[in-house]
């Protein structure tokens, strides 16, 4: 992993006008799964204070989206960062902000699934203090198993 430049690349709030990038970034990421633009429209209605981008300049880079699942919990529904800006540190970024922002807002934990074979990702997150919770098959519908990921604040 190379070290980026923290002047570079800039954490935000999402705003209406990243979603057309946010989604050309999941789509190149998901050509099958992708959350279309009006996942992200409702998410940024729904859940504003929780969704963030990281960008450079004008450029969406990634984003991540914790959503509320009671009044001390979150749920990292996503977390991406764009095929061409992979391996620079950037979703590790993007996270340890997110836990920031989780703490600033009095959230107590935060659970994730992620596929047990997405390695990078579960180490990335195990660095962080995630821990794993348990294991459940046919989490995403037949054949997609998850693994389940705790933090607590």
């Amino acid at each position: 992993m190379s070290i980026i430049d923290s002047q570079e690349f800039k954490v935000a709030p999402a705003r209406y006008e990243n979603i057309a990038d946010i989604t050309v970034l999941e789509k190149l990421v998901y050509p099958k799964d992708a959350y279309p633009a009006l996942f992200f429209y409702q998410a940024l209605r729904q859940w504003p204070e929780t969704f963030l981008i990281v960008k450079s300049k004008e450029l969406v880079a990634g984003y991540s989206l914790l959503v509320p699942v009671s009044d001390s919990a979150l749920s990292l529904m996503s977390v991406l960062v764009g095929k061409q800006y992979q391996g620079k540190g950037l979703g590790a970024k993007l996270l340890r902000e997110s836990l920031v922002l989780a703490r600033s807002l009095n959230y107590q934990r935060i659970e994730l699934s992620v596929s047990p074979d997405n390695e990078s990702a579960i180490a990335l997150y195990n660095r962080l203090g995630f821990k794993e919770a348990e294991s459940v098959r046919d989490y995403l519908g037949p054949g997609q198993d998850r693994l389940v990921m705790v933090l607590l604040l």
